[in-house]
């Protein structure tokens, strides 16, 4: 989905203030809970929308696994938000049990309402946002395949 955001800055959750989305429940892959503020203490925040059964998204999840374990060396600097399409509680348990990321709980219907009022058709899909949910850049994913983890430097940049 390379032209997401048609109007530039944004927010992609209209009527969702980021304090209500950043309240919501976050785990990571041992299932334990993770504070919503560590998650605003990265200067990167990504969603990424994805699923087990989709070949094109565990090709992907491997790049994603690199950029984030090299950006985050040293520092934390950047969290991925995994938004689940699995169809059941077993495929997400085994699509989220090696990744390093947190995500939003299986079947909490918080993603129903954030995969409907940004309208995602399909998955992998990665977004760049800041703390208030604008996109920053939905070309993240393509930036990362292109050039790889080092890329989030240039995205630090940016964002400066």
């Amino acid at each position: 989905m390379e032209n997401l955001n048609q109007e530039e800055n944004k927010p992609i959750i209209k009527e969702l203030s980021s304090s209500v989305f950043f309240g919501k429940k976050f785990i990571n892959c041992k299932h334990e809970e993770v504070s919503s503020e560590a998650i605003l203490n990265c200067k990167l925040i990504c969603l990424y929308f994805t699923a087990q059964w989709c070949s094109p998204c565990t090709i992907f999840s491997k790049e994603l696994i690199k950029l984030y374990e090299e950006t985050n060396q040293g520092q934390k600097l950047l969290e991925i938000i995994h938004i689940s399409f699995d169809k059941n509680e077993s495929s997400f348990k085994a699509d989220i049990a090696d990744k390093p990321w947190v995500f939003i709980p299986y079947n909490d219907p918080f993603i129903k309402e954030i995969i409907n009022r940004l309208k995602i058709y399909y998955v992998p899909l990665f977004l760049l946002v800041d703390r208030d949910l604008n996109i920053i850049s939905d070309k993240c994913r393509k930036e990362l395949i292109d050039e790889g983890p080092t890329v989030s430097e240039k995205w630090l940049k940016n964002l400066k």
